[in-house]
């Protein structure tokens, strides 16, 4: 019979933990997030360690071509940072991304965690109504004065009034819709020069961080304005979606046009279909290309 003890034990932060539980993982991602916590904040709270393939193959009992795909997006999202690559006789170096609304499409706001354990984070008490329900501290003991004087739930004088389960959770839903949310998107939406493929677009950029949404608008603007002085077409412009999409496009342009790229063709005010002048890259030959990707949307 299993009897795990209380030492040692793993010294994590329970506001990571609680976003951990919130993220939408399939199992096997699940699986080697928890391990590289199990071998980093596990032994004496290290923040990094040597992790190869093998270890969590072994550890997740997931074959290596399944873990590889696995370890390979959760870098490609951000959950994960490699903090030295793997070489020969040397071991990739593994970290826990501690901004976890920076996990791309696993990333997770702070408002999608119960409001028990957000005021958990910050050291508050409880919601006294939510312990009774579950029988915490708050529940009254024997002796004590269950309801206050007026009635049961009547709000006393300079007490507020606490909204239930169902206005609360109304409240939430509201709050996090598309059409409520003050998410800066269409500032983004209206500087980016090929606006299809609204809904998508949305959707993906619920999955970026603040600072993401600041930097992407960014770099919509920096496009927009190379666009309109180079002519290029707006066929060989991903859609909005593959902009902000998991391969983060967006980071060439943030802080302004890349190395190589003009304001015209250099043949008067004709259009240039690329007015690329140094060497290309694949990957700038796979931005103006624009293939379309597995994910790709319609407009």
């Amino acid at each position: 019979m299993a009897s795990p003890q209380p030492v040692p034990f793993v010294q994590f932060s329970k506001e990571l933990l609680d976003a951990a539980i919130r993220a939408p993982w399939p199992a096997t991602h699940l699986q080697v997030v928890l391990t590289v916590v199990r071998l980093t904040y596990g032994d004496h709270g290290k923040r990094q360690a040597e992790i190869s393939l093998g270890t969590l193959e072994k550890a997740t009992g997931r074959d290596h071509h399944h873990v590889k795909r696995t370890l390979d997006s959760l870098l490609a999202e951000g959950v994960l940072v490699e903090v030295r690559a793997p070489a020969f006789g040397r071991t990739r170096v593994l970290a826990l991304q501690k901004d976890y609304e920076r996990w791309g499409r696993f990333a997770v706001s702070p408002a999608q965690v119960p409001d028990f354990l957000r005021h958990d984070w910050q050291g508050v008490p409880v919601d006294p109504q939510g312990e009774q329900e579950h029988g915490g501290a708050g529940a009254p003991q024997g002796g004590e004065q269950e309801h206050p004087p007026g009635g049961a739930g009547a709000p006393q004088e300079g007490e507020q009034e606490h909204p239930t389960k169902e206005e609360t959770r109304a409240i939430r839903d509201k709050e996090h819709s598309p059409a409520h949310a003050d998410d800066g998107f269409c500032d983004f939406w209206s500087n980016y020069p090929r606006r299809v493929g609204k809904d998508e677009a949305q959707k993906r950029w619920q999955r970026l961080s603040r600072s993401d949404r600041r930097s992407a608008t960014a770099a919509a603007g920096h496009l927009a304005e190379y666009v309109r002085e180079s002519g290029q077409e707006l066929r060989f412009i991903p859609f909005p979606a593959t902009f902000i999409g998991p391969k983060r496009r967006w980071t060439d342009w943030q802080d302004g046009r890349p190395p190589g790229y003009s304001g015209s063709n250099g043949r008067g005010n004709a259009p240039a279909q690329n007015s690329y002048q140094g060497e290309r890259t694949d990957r700038d030959r796979e931005f103006f290309t624009n293939t379309p990707e597995a994910d790709e949307v319609t407009p």
